[in-house]
């Protein structure tokens, strides 16, 4: 029941209130030898420090609990293991990590949405970033072409990252496709969407468009507690005021810079300080 509380108070509160489920929920358990399901509360808890900004801390929780899980026999080990790969592709340190293949593969055999939705766009994040380009697109179409993962919670997360991979590959009819079939069913999928929308918008040329969409998107997840997707939406609000010749890109770009910098999100706070950078020669 800890656990279901989790999920459905991510939902709807956002990642501190599923954060605090999960340690009701471990303690719950922990006190009663409950072992097993204080160890799977565990791994999903990663997911929501993750989205709260404590990168750092995900990271070190993220790979020891996916181990113990595993060890254990038990196929939600990926869930953990994803949310490793995705932090060490945002954080730029993806060089040699191994048992992709394996995690992709267990998603396929458990033959489960949630898994699907959970290791898909996290592989495919971590393949683009080691330029492994064609492997990465082929997972999104993959995952695309799944009936009924529109309707996954953890598809609808991972919405705004699946976006921006398809768009990185040059594939926006991707990215649209992968948007289209998602309804608006709960808060935390309408954020997804705002932003979402704004990405699409950006990529189609429309920047002047986009940058009130970002700026909804930014608000929205300030609101509901996911820093990571913030500072992204941040990011594309200031990225498509440079592109219009609005000196108002710096204030957005410099509150990404900080949120990227907290997470240690390298590869976008590069992107982030080098728009910064000529931001602030315009103005000069």
């Amino acid at each position: 029941m800890y656990n279901n509380l989790a999920l459905v108070s991510w939902q709807y509160d956002g990642p501190q209130a599923a954060l605090d489920a999960c340690r009701e929920g471990i303690d719950f358990c922990e006190r009663r030898g409950i072992a097993e399901l204080a160890l799977r509360i565990a791994g999903m808890s990663t997911v929501f420090l993750a989205e709260r900004g404590l990168a750092e801390q995900a990271l070190a929780e993220a790979g020891p609990v996916a181990e113990r899980i595993q060890a254990a026999g038990n196929v939600v080990f990926s869930e953990p293991r994803s949310l490793q790969l995705g932090l060490l592709a945002e954080r730029g340190t993806h060089e040699y990590v191994p048992g992709v293949d394996e995690l992709a593969a267990t998603a396929r055999e458990s033959g489960q949405l949630q898994l699907y939705a959970a290791v898909f766009p996290a592989v495919a994040r971590l393949l683009l970033a080691q330029g492994q380009r064609q492997r990465s697109s082929e997972l999104l179409v993959e995952l695309a072409q799944l009936p009924g993962i529109y309707a996954e919670e953890y598809y609808a997360a991972a919405l705004p990252a699946l976006v921006r991979t398809a768009l990185a590959l040059r594939q926006p009819e991707l990215a649209t496709r992968l948007v289209n079939l998602v309804e608006p069913r709960t808060p935390l999928v309408e954020h997804a969407l705002s932003a979402s929308r704004a990405e699409l918008a950006e990529a189609a040329g429309g920047h002047a468009e986009a940058v009130p969409l970002y700026a909804e998107a930014a608000e929205r997840w300030r609101t509901f507690g996911n820093v990571p997707e913030r500072a992204y939406a941040l990011l594309g609000q200031g990225r498509c005021l440079g592109a219009i010749g609005k000196p108002e890109a710096e204030e957005p770009l410099r509150a990404a810079r900080e949120l990227f910098a907290s997470m240690g999100y390298k590869p976008a706070l590069e992107e982030t300080e080098a728009l910064l950078a000529r931001t602030e020669a315009a103005a000069m």
